[in-house]
Formats: C-alpha cells, sequence, structure tokens
C-alpha cells in the first residue's frame, strides 16, 4: 500500500474537497483492514508463517498484532521502524524513492450506539532502518540467557520445582506449582517455563506454545519450532484467529515485563556492588 503526503488546503475548503479527502482515507484504512485479513490467513496457514510472525512481534515488542500483521504484509524483513520525521531526529534520511510501510495508529475515541467504546484509527506512514542512511545506531545488546533464566524465576507467583523426571516443564494445578527439567538448554527452559506460566493463566495449548517461542525470540534464543496441525484452523474465521494471536501477545508482555524488571534489578544491583 502506498500513501503520500496529504495535500494541505487553504480555507474556505469546500465540501467537495472535504469528501473526496475523507473518501480517500476511507478507501486506505480499508487496505488496510484487508491487508490485515489476508495476512492473517497467511500467518495461519503453516509452521514457517506462524514463526516468521512470532519473531516479528518478539521484534517489535508490545507493538498490536494487527500492526505486526501490516508490517508482514509489506516488508516481512522489516526490524525497527519510525516516521520520517523520528527518523530525521535521529540523524538519519530516508532514501529516496523508498515506499512507505503503512501501519495504524490510534486517533481517539468514539462510542458505539450500543454504548461500548472503540478506537479511532488513522494510518501512519513509517520507514524500515534499512530504507535509511546516516548516523550509524547502536546495535541491540541481549543479556546472557543465564541471566535471563533467573530473571524470569525470580520471585513469580507459580514456584519452580526441579524434577528430572519431567520432559521439560509441566504446571501442575493441585499444587500450583511448575515443574522443570534443570538439565534443559536455556532455549528449551525458556520456552517450556514461559508455556507452562501461560497455561497457568488459563491459556490454550496454541496460545501457550506462541508464548513461550515468542519469549525466547525476545531474547535471541532459538528453541526448536512447535509442531501443531494449522488444519484446524482453515475453518475459523480471521477475526477469531487473530484474537488467538492477542491472547499470546497480552501473556507475552506480562511475561517479558517481569523479566526486563529483573533483569534491570540484577543490573542495578551489580553497579552497587561495585
Amino acid at each position: 500500500m502506498e500513501t503520500k503526503n496529504d495535500q494541505v488546503y487553504r480555507n474556505p475548503i469546500t465540501p467537495e474537497e472535504r469528501s473526496a479527502w475523507a473518501a480517500k482515507k476511507q478507501n486506505q484504512r480499508d487496505m488496510a483492514y484487508s491487508f490485515i485479513e489476508s495476512q492473517t490467513m497467511h500467518v495461519f496457514s503453516d509452521l514457517k508463517n506462524m514463526n516468521d510472525h512470532l519473531k516479528r512481534q518478539a521484534v517489535f515488542g508490545k507493538m498490536g498484532v494487527s500492526n505486526v500483521l501490516l508490517v508482514g504484509a509489506q516488508r516481512s524483513d522489516a526490524r525497527e521502524l519510525r516516521s520520517f520525521d523520528e527518523w530525521s531526529k535521529r540523524d538519519r534520511t530516508v532514501m529516496r524513492g523508498e515506499k512507505a510501510i503503512v501501519i495504524l495508529e490510534t486517533k481517539g475515541e468514539y462510542t458505539r450506539e450500543d454504548g461500548t467504546t472503540r478506537s479511532n484509527f488513522d494510518l501512519k506512514p513509517v520507514f524500515d532502518v534499512s530504507q535509511t542512511y546516516g548516523k550509524d545506531l547502536r546495535s541491540k545488546q541481549y543479556p546472557p540467557a543465564k541471566a535471563v533464566i533467573n530473571a524470569l524465576l525470580t520471585k513469580s507467583e507459580i514456584p519452580i520445582e526441579w524434577n528430572d523426571h519431567v520432559k521439560d516443564a509441566q504446571y501442575n494445578p493441585d499444587t500450583n506449582k511448575i515443574e522443570a527439567n534443570q538439565m534443559l538448554d536455556a532455549d528449551q527452559l525458556l520456552y517450556s517455563v514461559s508455556r507452562e506460566y501461560a497455561i497457568a493463566d488459563g491459556a490454550d495449548l496454541f496460545v501457550a506454545e506462541c508464548v513461550g517461542i515468542t519469549v525466547c525470540y525476545r531474547y535471541s534464543l532459538m528453541p526448536e519450532p512447535f509442531d501443531y496441525d494449522f488444519s484446524a484452523f482453515q475453518k475459523k474465521e480471521p477475526r477469531e484467529l487473530r484474537n488467538l494471536l492477542m491472547d499470546a501477545r497480552k501473556l507475552y508482555c506480562n511475561i517479558c515485563e517481569r523479566i526486563d524488571k529483573n533483569l534491570q534489578k540484577q543490573r542495578e544491583q551489580k553497579q552497587d556492588e561495585r
């Protein structure tokens, strides 16, 4: 989808001009929603596409599912997005001829006839760092895997019990504990324990698997892709499928927020000890 700078009208704006502008904006939004629908079905078509989506969700952190789907539909290899002006403030320039990536931006709220509140969305053109040149950016530094594991397990509401007889990790609702095999590699331990946290929070197995995989990708750990029969999703509506991704995103964000807070405390403690 391609957007250009909107024309700046001089007063007075005629009704015809206002109507044409509104129709143009609505058409662009309709195209964006169409991209989201088709990309949703693409993501749920097989395991590779799902894993690619989960990697993008991890790269873009708390970005909403619809926008992650939009990015995947327009530039699947994007890794850092900012507007033209935002890149300029960071001393980088968008290369001539580059096509903007369009995402949705919240613009206030409105009340429906049934009394429920919904968000208004407008289109925001952004560009990936690969579409710019200029001042070098700092490369992202990932914490050691051991530090991430410690942060995950620190002050958890659900205690961890080490049990070498379990395959990876398993939540026990009777004891409200997670039994985990401490002999696992760091990526598999982070994946399986995060998955079981999601299950303890009420997630079904598919959503929990998505959570575990995304948490690993967030900290640059690469677990084995989970195995799942995607044929079961082919009869579901795109909205139902996006709801699954949104459930996974919410739980993923909760886990990563706790990990990041504990990582920050670890760094502060080390600084105090120096």
